[in-house]
């Protein structure tokens, strides 16, 4: 941009500047992305397909540094087996990745996506850094035994 300034290549160098300044944005969206996705660390619970009065079924979604890495469909009553697996998704020692693939990225996005478009039919449980496994496991099984109250669903599905 300077050698062609100084050349009195005043366009050429504007052009190039103005290409250096959206360079710059992506970049920088994109590291702010990875930041805000890296820390969204998340079970996300809702009504599976079989879902009724009867057969209280739900899937439960692992999102880990915005990723989704498992999912599980379970009864209310078998949220305890799912002890081990919260344990090792969360609470395994693993580093945030510093880096995304444009893959990753997109994949992000759409999860993100279709959780905001679904927010009325399922329930989020956050989880804090300051938090342990068995305090997961506990908040899990208090949001699936308000989700089986008939009301809980009722509710969601009028919303």
């Amino acid at each position: 941009m300077k050698r062609l300034a100084s050349a009195l290549k005043f366009e050429e160098a504007a052009e190039l500047r103005s290409k250096i300044y959206s360079l710059r944005r992506v970049f920088y969206r994109q590291a702010d992305i990875v930041a805000s996705v890296n820390e969204n660390n998340l079970l996300v619970i809702l009504p599976s397909e079989s879902y009724s009065e009867v057969c209280k079924e739900f899937v439960v979604l692992f999102i880990r540094f915005g990723r989704l890495i498992a999912q599980h469909k379970i009864m209310r009553n078998e949220a305890l087996e799912l002890e081990e697996r919260i344990r090792e998704i969360f609470f395994s020692g693993a580093q945030k990745p510093e880096h995304c693939e444009r893959e990753e990225i997109d994949e992000m996005q759409i999860l993100s996506s279709w959780i905001y478009q679904n927010r009325e039919s399922l329930s989020c449980l956050y989880v804090k850094p300051y938090e342990t496994a068995e305090q997961m496991l506990g908040a899990l099984l208090e949001r699936l035994g308000e989700l089986s109250k008939p009301e809980a669903m009722a509710e969601k599905k009028l919303a």
